[in-house]
């Protein structure tokens, strides 16, 4: 890359979007998520009435085995239900509040608070002039007509220079200083099994996107639990708070762990979750353990043993390479920080018989701040050029009267050296 310009890597997840300098060992700026200024409704149904819920997801009252009728009677069975209807109510409000982003919607509407966070975070946060931006972009493998509407906005309306994708799996192995292995990521939307091999994606056994093992629904369940406890001060003091998405997110990042394989203890102890209101300690370990290790496959309730699915999918893979990717286990996502959850993990898989070992990663961002600052500057620019996203490119795709040529949009960089 030409010094003339300024090289800057974005990681837009979920909730939060990072962003720094390439070169640098951490972002420079990490924003939660703006508010956007319109929410659609989460169910299917053509009902009105069903439009005055939203459900989180572990409960599947979208699937599409149900009826419109039936998903429609379930909606307002749940509208009704002592701890449901609360539960969404809450689920609702932080809907609308914009806690995080669904990329499949967001990206279709116009105006919407994505694009608004990156003017503002380049234009006041960065300091940085679009026209001399040269943009890394972490590929969190969303769909490609997605990533072609995020580079139209960039290339466009905010005028960067160029932009490439990086995927995410890969870069998370850079930072892990390995080229082979085996990448489970949990985030708060999904959980993602990617298979790398020569710091290349094996697309042919991923096993991508278990909705309902993520902390979205660690989220949502630890509230279940505590609207359960039917405890008149806990609703009036805490489950009534604006803040409460803010206060469970604390207590999933500052007090929430993983028991180890064989400890059977019972905590009949009380914790301290905000000043004057206790809760039962044993929510600390016993929701994590439902949705993550809860013996057998109850994937209707957004719970089962991931370990054993994820044993389902190893076995997939040709036994000449299925050692060398198990015996460098790298996690990462938010949950996989949980004191407890890596070592608790890697216990479940040895009991099934996989000999996993875990390998810890610097993080994607970092990852990819060290493989641009490195080996991208000693591929040939022919390589480069072929997946730089330009404006050029990017009118080249657009085929008079036809549409878009979308098979065309560089998009996949499954080998970080040929």
């Amino acid at each position: 890359m030409s010094i003339e310009y300024y090289p800057l890597i974005f990681d837009l997840g979920s909730r939060f979007t990072r962003s720094g300098f390439v070169g640098d060992s951490q972002p420079a700026m990490t924003l939660p998520i703006a508010k956007p200024s319109i929410v659609k409704s989460s169910s299917n149904c053509s009902n009105d009435e069903s439009t005055l819920i939203n459900t989180p997801p572990y409960l599947d009252v979208s699937n599409k085995s149900l009826t419109e009728d039936l998903s429609y009677k379930l909606l307002l069975s749940l509208k009704d239900h002592p701890v449901f209807g609360k539960l969404c109510q809450i689920y609702q409000n932080d809907l609308q509040e914009a806690r995080w982003i669904d990329f499949q919607t967001e990206l279709r509407q116009d105006n919407n608070h994505l694009f608004q966070n990156l003017k503002l975070l380049i234009n006041e946060k960065l300091l940085v002039q679009p026209k001399k931006i040269k943009l890394i972009l972490i590929d969190n493998s969303q769909a490609v007509l997605i990533n072609y509407i995020l580079s139209k906005f960039l290339l466009f309306e905010l005028k960067v220079k160029s932009i490439i994708f990086l995927p995410e799996s890969i870069m998370t192995m850079v930072g892990a200083n390995i080229r082979d292995g085996l990448n489970i990521d949990i985030s708060w939307k999904k959980c993602t099994i990617n298979y790398i091999y020569d710091l290349r994606i094996l697309h042919e056994f991923n096993h991508e996107s278990f909705q309902k093992f993520n902390g979205n629904t660690l989220h949502y369940k630890i509230i279940e639990k505590l609207i359960e406890l039917n405890d008149g001060t806990l609703n009036k003091e805490l489950l009534s708070k604006e803040n409460l998405f803010d206060i469970v997110e604390l207590f999933i990042g500052n007090a929430v762990y993983v028991k180890d394989i064989d400890d059977d203890n019972l905590d009949e102890r009380k914790f301290e979750i905000i000043p004057g209101i206790h809760i039962p300690s044993r929510i600390r370990h016993e929701v994590i353990e439902a949705v993550f290790f809860s013996k057998g496959h109850d994937l209707q309730a957004g719970e089962g043993h991931l370990p054993s699915i994820i044993k389902e999918c190893i076995n997939r893979v040709p036994l000449d390479i299925r050692l060398q990717l198990i015996k460098n286990t790298v996690f990462s996502g938010g949950l996989s920080k949980i004191p407890g959850f890596k070592t608790r993990f890697l216990e479940e898989l040895r009991a099934l018989d996989i000999p996993a070992k875990g390998k810890i990663t610097l993080g994607s961002w970092t990852g990819c701040s060290m493989y641009c600052s490195t080996s991208l500057l000693r591929q040939s620019q022919k390589i480069v050029k072929n997946h730089e996203i330009t404006r050029d490119v990017m009118n080249d795709l657009e085929i008079k009267d036809k549409g878009i040529n979308l098979t065309a949009f560089p998009n996949d960089w499954n080998s970080l050296y040929s």
